[in-house]
């Protein structure tokens, strides 16, 4: 029976349908694999969203009722519009939904992909049982735990203690307000230890990880020491990533370094606290060495820091173990949950289904529990909302990663290759493994050893989709100077180089460099107008981010190269580079399912002003030439609603009599008053087609991009459209030979 602790509103709320599996379900499956196939996660129970009532109303419930109150709680915490009269800008009422969110998902014995599910709550002004696009998105706020749990302390084999509670796996526990660094040495022990983390073990034969020469910290006599002609998969040594900020006082330059290699040299109060909290850490968990940029690269010195950019991979990918400071917006947060009053927040526990109860599941009854972390967006990570979160530079070195410790404002996770673990839930099993069922919301690794859920089983294609998610993070992010976004990238092209021997040209892999060529956003971009922070290219110099890279845009990418991708996308163009030295014309890939060549003479015959002497002013390998039909078009700006164009923004292609044949890309504000782009007429090039063959009524489309010509016959891209086919053949399209840059 339902709580009287609830509301009649809240007890007609079905919580049976959250129940996750206990000790006693997985032993009992396994000795018979039908035994639990009536009871809830192994018998899916379809639970509609359910209107609670107005905001106002649930506010008014809060004496009466505990859930409401925590939920009124939870939503002051994360904070919406207005909360004291609970509506919206507009004057409108909330109205509040309840629905059963798929936090995660597993597979024991027969079943597979069985959801892990907490409540999330909604926030709408429109009434409706579910929205997509809620004013309010608060998911993941209750997750379901034994009664009772959040009166005892479970200790480092992370068992209740009661010897008559049935523990529920997955579920909820009490987080400490100072961290139990027993439970941080187990979680250690299960990655070096279990088998299925071979993957986070093994170091390939190789010498990537051998680097010329390394600083790092000496975690006891607390100084800068320097090793030299290292394989650094041979020295146990733990790497921070943090935000750095404003705060850095101490840098090792050409004049200190000396002076920080005397022992004791880091005792000095201006050490950043979140670099004094991570030597003392790795020092307690028997690690010697910590490596931290600010203190191990020369911060004076443009040549010190090529060499060990160049190096990021190896530094992150040996390391035993990554420190992430995701809490604060600088490097004087600290870690917190190392010390006393650091972490602040109290989970509060309430009883759903009184224990005693004669249903078949439920005897020892059912709590939620309130959830440390609440997404905002639906399927995201914990880290999202963090500044490290938000920093480009800090993805690189958590997704170099083989193992992490990530230390958020109040609570401490670990991610590897193989588990996810965290101090407020029971994930520690082995079997089974707790997994996010949204891929956003699993760990930023170049590496894993699991599918993520609906993905194929195929290696190389599992290498492709975390490239693909890879990229679309990376591409989130903000960097200081937005020169860095090669340098932050170039440690995952190699990582990848190294698990599939794939080339990188400029963000882009070289296999499939063709159909990489058409990348899109789906939130707007901007162009890039920096030159690189550090000299790069056949130049040696700073040099301008070329418009067919995604690199040479500001804002979210989707790289598309996956199989999938192929099966209705194939490209009409294979790209062609130039070499000066002797000079020449390469196909960038030599697995190029389109047959058509680029000669010399065909540059000198259609591009003269660009092969007599302008070309050489480009670095190796920067222009893409290739073959292919351009026509032109005239696009409208506004607020369209067709066919082709349902959000604001994406401006509409015309044919010559003015019907909509296609849209582009939604941009930025920026790039729309940059150039013009959203209006008048304009060229397109033909690059790729996309057509579902078992499906003819859907329309083939080809994707073309718009292009911007320059007066030595070079072109730039600024945007990519999808046009209908039948147009873009009724528009006469003419052969030529292009050179982006």
């Amino acid at each position: 029976m339902a709580s009287p602790s609830l509301c009649t509103i809240c007890q007609q709320i079905p919580f049976q349908a959250f129940r996750y599996p206990t000790l006693s379900d997985l032993s009992a499956v396994l000795e018979d694999a039908n035994s639990r196939d009536d009871l809830p996660p192994f018998k899916s129970m379809y639970t509609p969203s359910r209107i609670v009532g107005l905001l106002s109303e649930l506010k008014d419930r809060t004496h009466r009722c505990r859930l409401c109150a925590l939920i009124w709680q939870m939503i002051e915490r994360r904070g919406v519009t207005d909360l004291q009269k609970g509506t919206s800008l507009d004057g409108k009422e909330f109205h509040v939904t309840f629905y059963r969110h798929a936090y995660g998902r597993f597979s024991f014995a027969k079943h597979e992909n069985l959801a892990v599910r907490r409540l999330q709550v909604t926030l709408t002004v429109d009434g409706e049982d579910y929205s997509w696009y809620p004013e309010g998105y608060f998911d993941d706020c209750f997750q379901l735990c034994n009664v009772g749990a959040l009166s005892v302390q479970v200790d480092g084999s992370f068992r209740d203690p009661r010897p008559d509670v049935d523990q529920m796996v997955f579920g909820g526990r009490r987080r400490p307000l100072v961290a139990n660094l027993d439970w941080i040495r187990e979680w250690i022990r299960i990655c070096d230890t279990e088998e299925c983390h071979q993957l986070c073990r093994d170091s390939e034969e190789s010498d990537q990880f051998l680097v010329s020469s390394v600083r790092m910290i000496d975690t006891n006599r607390q100084c800068v020491v320097t090793m030299d002609s290292v394989k650094l998969d041979t020295v146990k040594y733990a790497a921070l990533s943090y935000v750095w900020g404003a705060s850095q006082k101490l840098k090792a330059t050409s004049g200190n370094i000396e002076e920080l290699q005397k022992p004791g040299a880091l005792q000095d109060e201006s050490v950043a606290l979140t670099i004094s909290d991570a030597r003392e850490l790795a020092l307690k968990l028997g690690i010697e060495y910590i490596w931290v940029d600010a203190l191990c690269i020369l911060q004076d010195s443009d040549a010190d820091k090529v060499v060990q950019i160049s190096n990021m991979h190896a530094i992150y990918g040996a390391a035993y173990l990554t420190i992430v400071a995701a809490a604060g917006p600088d490097a004087s947060a600290g870690l917190p949950g190392l010390r006393p009053n650091t972490r602040f927040f109290l989970q509060q526990e309430i009883v759903v289904i009184e224990p005693g109860s004669s249903e078949p599941g439920f005897r020892d009854g059912l709590s939620f529990m309130t959830t440390i972390y609440s997404n905002i967006l639906s399927g995201g990570h914990y880290t999202d909302t963090t500044m490290w979160g938000r920093r480009g530079w800090t993805m690189q070195e958590r997704a170099l990663s083989r193992r992490a410790l990530v230390f958020t404002s109040e609570q401490i996770y670990w991610g590897c290759m193989e588990a996810a673990f965290c101090e407020e839930s029971y994930f520690e099993l082995s079997e089974p493994r707790f997994r996010s069922f949204s891929s956003l919301g699993n760990e930023l690794t170049v590496q894993r050893t699991f599918l993520n859920f609906g993905e194929v089983g195929d290696s190389s294609e599992r290498t492709w989709s975390q490239y693909q998610i890879l990229v679309r993070r990376f591409t989130q992010r903000q960097f200081s100077f937005e020169g860095d976004i090669s340098d932050a990238f170039t440690g995952i092209t190699r990582a990848f180089q190294r698990i599939s021997g794939e080339q990188f040209h400029w963000g882009i892999p070289r296999s499939r460099f063709d159909i990489g060529m058409a990348w899109d956003t789906f939130t707007g971009q901007k162009r890039r107008a920096v030159l690189s922070t550090l000299p790069v290219t056949s130049k040696h110099g700073r040099v301008t981010f070329p418009s067919w890279s995604w690199m040479g845009w500001i804002g979210e990418v989707n790289v598309g190269v996956r199989k999938e991708r192929l099966e209705t996308e194939n490209p009409n163009i294979r790209c062609h580079v130039h070499k000066s030295d002797p000079l020449t014309i390469e196909p960038v890939s030599q697995e190029s399912v389109i047959d058509d060549p680029v000669t010399w003479d065909n540059v000198v015959s259609q591009l003269p002003s660009l092969a007599a002497g302008s070309l050489f002013e480009y670095p190796d390998e920067y222009v893409i030439f290739f073959w292919t039909d351009t026509a032109t078009f005239t696009l409208r700006g506004g607020n369209p609603s067709t066919l082709y164009s349902t959000i604001k923004g994406n401006p509409d292609i015309l044919d010559a009599t003015g019907n909509v044949i296609g849209n582009t890309n939604q941009m930025l504000d920026e790039h729309w008053e940059s150039g013009g782009y959203d209006n008048g007429t304009h060229e397109f090039a033909l690059i790729a087609r996309r057509a579902i063959d078992e499906i003819p009524d859907i329309m083939p489309m080809v994707l073309a991009l718009q292009l911007e010509r320059h007066s030595d016959g070079t072109c730039r891209r600024v945007n990519i459209g999808e046009i209908n086919e039948k147009a873009w053949l009724a528009a006469s399209p003419c052969r030529r030979l292009i050179a982006l840059v």
